[in-house]
């Protein structure tokens, strides 16, 4: 029973963890609050995990080819797009917590680079109802900002998720290219074009923020506020926010954690301690910083759930070496209880009770549990049990905190206890006579001698994709800190690029000096990337000489107009137009 509280604080850790990757929530724009359990995400860790992360879902959306085919009626006309086509790159991720006068959390990539394409097939709703069938190309020609606002709600017994908005900061950087494939084109591409102009970008914003919000609560719903500790009949209750700390960039979720023995029941007691924004800052990489109230917590749950009571060491436990056996003709026991020669032979179990809970002091030196009352009964197992005497005593026990990391990258946690300290026996009640109780006296140091010899602990996995190396803890009056360098390593598959600021692209990607292009075969240019058949005009993309093509094309973006041979590229800031074989606007 010495391991299930450690176990249930990493799930809990591991827990909180994840939520703070998957997003986002309102700060309390008050001072840092008491709590049990505070987990902090240092801005590099969440800046690493987040690139990594990024590199997924850019494989995942370049590789993904199932988007069925969109049908519907303009009024003037039918309309199906099909045979969608994308390809992604993000760099440069950050977040960071909003003002005390806002709410909620912002997610933020430094350059997008953007690439789709699909098919469309037109018919006009007026007789004589022509139709064109063509594709379009949507493409960012330089990296540009994307953003994401959001709030995570710890309240309720799984977190929620909403995201408030997406921006997609375009600004003069994107283009529209439609191009005609059929023989004859009888409806203005150019219309297509503007039309795409004008609905792209807050099309983009909205289908984001609606996929996430669908997609937030089955996430979610795998991680829960409360986790249940079933063999110890409590719950380990996780219930927070994140908050900001003063002085430091850290992210930190501080969380009640709170022990108790069943749903909805609090301790007669409430945190006191708020641990320094120094050690908030003190973090490295990935930290959990937890109180005396955390441990304080454990104990009256422990307590109250019965699971102090009846702790029992069988005689058949005691190793044969050891000088004193727990049986009724041990001379020990013949000695200092005399009545106990009307039982001879007999083994004797001991069961301890406690009828309070311990208080945890944290310091500098050491965890120490003050004095508490405990029972000890000592039961003859004969063939009906019989409760020969029971003595009653305090223990104060004193101990340390290690961390190390194992062969295979795991976490190991050990409880080194230092002394095992008792007070004097007194005696609670005897059915075998006189029990002198110095001769108790002196078993029960004699016991509190071995205690360096306890050292439970618990070994923790490291999630698949982390390394973990050098965790320590740290005690400060009232509370402890947990530091562990930890870095992410996804498992996203990537093409070395010297030029990203990553050393490497996502697949699919084009390496380009400067960075990744996201258009498949793209054209490098000083500083963004064109379609093949394309080439570089400043910060936009124009139809080369040689790319010529049959039908019509147009093509719109946010800067201004240019167009040459069968094919167009040019901006929405400005319209212009060509021959009748393609035009832009």
């Amino acid at each position: 029973q010495s391991t299930w509280g450690l176990v249930s604080l990493m799930k809990g850790l591991l827990c909180a963890a994840l939520l703070v990757l998957l997003a986002l929530a309102a700060p309390r724009a008050s001072a840092q609050p008491a709590s049990g359990l505070y987990f902090v995400l240092s801005p590099s860790l969440s800046s690493d995990i987040g690139e990594q992360i990024s590199f997924l879902v850019a494989d995942a959306a370049n590789a993904f080819s199932n988007t069925p085919p969109v049908s519907g009626n303009s009024g003037s006309a039918q309309y199906t797009f099909s045979s969608f086509q994308y390809s992604t790159d993000f760099t440069g991720f950050s977040m960071s917590l909003g003002s005390p006068s806002s709410t909620g959390l912002t997610l933020a990539w430094a350059g997008l680079s953007l690439y789709t394409k699909f098919n469309y097939h037109i018919v006009a709703n007026d007789w004589p109802h022509p139709s064109e069938s063509g594709y379009v190309e949507v493409f960012t020609v330089v990296d540009v900002p994307l953003s994401a606002a959001a709030e995570l709600s710890f309240s309720g017994p799984t977190p929620s998720l909403s995201v408030s908005s997406v921006t997609l900061n375009a600004g003069n950087n994107m283009e529209i290219f439609v191009q005609c494939t059929d023989s004859v084109c009888l409806i203005p591409v150019d219309d297509i074009a503007q039309s795409v102009a004008q609905n792209f970008v807050p099309t983009f914003e909205a289908t984001v923020v609606k996929i996430i919000n669908a997609q937030a609560p089955a996430i979610l719903a795998r991680f829960h506020t409360t986790i249940s500790v079933p063999e110890a009949h409590l719950d380990l209750v996780l219930a927070g926010e994140l908050s900001a700390v003063s002085g430091t960039s850290a992210i930190v979720v501080d969380v009640d954690g709170v022990f108790t023995p069943s749903p909805g029941q609090q301790p007669p007691f409430s945190p006191s301690i708020v641990p320094p924004p120094a050690a908030f800052d003190s973090i490295g990489s990935f930290g959990v910083i937890g109180t005396e109230y955390l441990l304080d917590s454990l104990m009256w749950a422990a307590q109250t759930a019965g699971d102090l009571s009846a702790l029992t060491i069988k005689y058949t436990e005691v190793p044969a070496a050891s000088p004193i056996q727990l049986n009724t003709s041990d001379p020990f026991f013949s000695a200092a209880v005399p009545g106990l020669a009307a039982y001879p032979r007999q083994g004797m179990d001991v069961v301890m009770n406690v009828f309070s809970w311990p208080m945890a002091s944290i310091g500098p030196s050491g965890v120490t549990l003050d004095a508490f009352v405990v029972n000890i009964s000592f039961v003859i197992q004969d063939t009906s049990p019989l409760t020969a005497f029971t003595l009653s005593t305090s223990l104060q026990i004193a101990a340390g905190l290690a961390a190390t990391v194992t062969g295979s990258n795991d976490l190991a946690i050990n409880l080194t206890v230092n002394t095992l300290s008792f007070g004097n026996a007194s005696l609670d009640s005897s059915a075998v006579g006189a029990v002198n109780l110095e001769d108790f006296d002196g078993l029960l140091q004699l016991i509190g001698s071995f205690a360096s010899a306890l050292s439970p602990g618990i070994v923790v996995p490291t999630p698949k994709g982390f390394v973990l190396s050098s965790p320590s803890f740290v005690l400060q009056s009232g509370y402890f800190v947990t530091d562990a360098a930890l870095s992410y390593e996804g498992s996203a598959p990537t093409t070395p690029c010297s030029g990203a600021a990553e050393g490497v692209c996502a697949t699919g990607n084009v390496c380009c000096s400067w960075g990744c292009c996201a258009i498949p075969g793209g054209k490098c240019c000083a500083s963004g990337c064109c379609p093949p058949g394309f080439s570089c005009d400043g910060t936009q993309c124009a139809l080369g000489s040689s790319g010529s093509s049959s039908g019509s094309g147009s093509g719109s973006g946010s800067g201004s107009g240019s167009s040459s041979g069968s094919g167009s590229s040019s901006s929405s800031g400005s319209t212009s137009s060509s021959s009748s074989s393609s035009s832009s606007s």
